[in-house]
């Protein structure tokens, strides 16, 4: 069987997950700036935990702002983070980085 892919990682690379996911930290880090990150509240299992909150960004490439609530979802295994998953207003984001 194939190994799985995550959407940090390409399956034509050999990068780990963990390189993957820096990389998309350099690059959000690149394109915008986290003005408010406030976590609401913690929903947990045995092997996850769900963190569902709200943002604030900077879309830094056309200096404007949005707004929207967000949902983490970490899953765990032997310790270790094994996936992150993010679900936001993606359509919000989009047009603060529409350029005019």
């Amino acid at each position: 069987m194939g190994r799985t892919c995550s959407s940090f990682q390409s399956c034509g690379r050999d990068e780990t997950w963990a390189e993957g996911f820096l990389e998309w930290l350099r690059i959000g880090k690149q394109a915008e700036e986290i003005l408010v990150l406030e976590p609401r509240e913690f929903l947990t299992s045995n092997e996850s935990v769900a963190v569902v909150g709200y943002m604030k960004c900077l879309a830094k490439p056309t200096g404007r702002v949005y707004e929207s609530d967000f949902v983490h979802v970490i899953t765990f295994k032997d310790d270790k983070i094994i996936r992150f998953q993010e679900f936001f207003d993606t359509y919000i984001a989009g047009e603060a980085f529409r350029p005019e």
